[in-house]
């Protein structure tokens, strides 16, 4: 069966974009507004495309830009509104991952939420805070963060134990001032580094590859590489294709596959079922990255909040979690066939000039 042609066009663009984020500009291919949204929403990094096609950038391009600049403004206020809290009771939150760009026009990108690191007992503290202010509490707590706080019309924000991520302890007397809000803090380069990998490839494999984490490891290695490069396969193949940005020039895409899969997936996506989804989704790429032992483990770690009901939810996810990977496991080795049959399509339409 042909593959869609607003997949084979987001697959264009991923190649358009990487060899633009690798130094050779060339005008976008002609494709369908669908495989813009495909490719944009999934690799979520607009703004940065924008600023570097300069003038060839197209019109979907460009407005899909003003989108996410707009995003990229509500995160920063309430980035500044999160430090007037924490030093109202005098903590000091470390910005992580994509929050720590938000104050650079030329990094900043877009994000879901906001990420803060700091002691368990600080980020207590802060967290009351914020539930008196007005903050509410949404979703479930897990191994890596307490439960999102978020007021109406704003970003998510998540907080994060510094006993629960994977950077040394002393972290903490590495980082530096916050440029922009006084009483924020920000990792020094090399746990910024080595912190956005991680969190790539181990807590978040489904995002292996994906441009807008590209970007923010490629920043963060301008400075310094991360502290190990992993024993893994994934973590080089990963700081290797952000070297490559950073350096603007030309590598492979070790990771077009799993985008193939992702377009396909969102695109048969019909707007319904929600978490369950998501949450299956999730699995199929997972597996497609080979990484579904990290969700795994994930999955049925201590969470940080609620722990009287752990139990009762481990005794839960028992009942309905196997067979959900199970499937999930099915339709990964179909959606890689798939994949693999757009990627050879592609690859045949670019030989013949179509």
């Amino acid at each position: 069966m042909p593959t869609r042609p607003s997949v084979l066009g987001a697959l264009r663009l991923r190649r358009w974009a990487w060899a633009l984020l690798g130094g050779t500009p060339t005008p976008p291919p002609t494709v369908p507004d669908p495989s813009w949204r495909l490719f944009l929403a999934r690799e979520a990094c607009a703004s940065r495309l924008r600023q570097a096609a300069g003038d060839l950038a197209p019109e979907p391009l460009r407005k899909a830009a003003e989108r996410e600049t707009q995003l990229i403004l509500l995160l920063r206020a309430e980035l500044q509104e999160l430090a007037q809290v924490a030093n109202e009771v005098g903590v000091h939150p470390v910005v992580l991952k994509g929050g720590a760009a938000l104050h650079d026009p030329a990094r900043a990108v877009g994000a879901k939420d906001i990420d803060l690191l700091l002691p368990t007992s600080q980020a207590e503290i802060l967290l009351s805070a914020l539930d008196q202010r007005g903050w509410r509490r949404v979703g479930e707590s897990t191994g890596l963060h307490f439960g999102e706080r978020i007021r109406e019309g704003r970003p998510p924000v998540e907080i994060h134990p510094l006993e629960a991520i994977p950077l040394d302890q002393g972290v903490l007397d590495q980082t530096t001032p916050h440029p922009l809000f006084p009483g924020l803090r920000l990792l020094a380069s090399v746990d910024q580094a080595h912190h956005v990998a991680i969190h790539q490839v181990h807590q978040h494999p489904s995002h292996r590859g994906r441009l807008r984490d590209l970007l923010l490891l490629a920043d963060a290695l301008k400075a310094a590489p991360p502290a190990s490069a992993g024993a893994d396969q994934a973590t080089p193949e990963v700081i290797a294709m952000a070297e490559a940005i950073r350096d603007r020039r030309p590598t492979a895409d070790r990771f077009e596959e799993l985008a193939a899969v992702w377009y396909s997936m969102d695109d048969g996506y019909q707007g319904n079922g929600g978490a369950l989804r998501a949450n299956f989704a999730k699995w199929v790429h997972d597996h497609v990255a080979g990484a579904a032992h990290d969700r795994w483990t994930l999955a049925w770690g201590t969470r940080l909040e609620d722990g009287r009901s752990d139990l009762l939810r481990r005794t839960a996810r028992a009942l309905w979690l196997p067979p959900v990977v199970a499937a999930a496991w099915v339709r990964a080795q179909v959606e890689r066939r798939k994949a693999r049959a757009a990627l050879a399509e592609l690859d045949g339409a670019v030989q013949r000039g179509a």
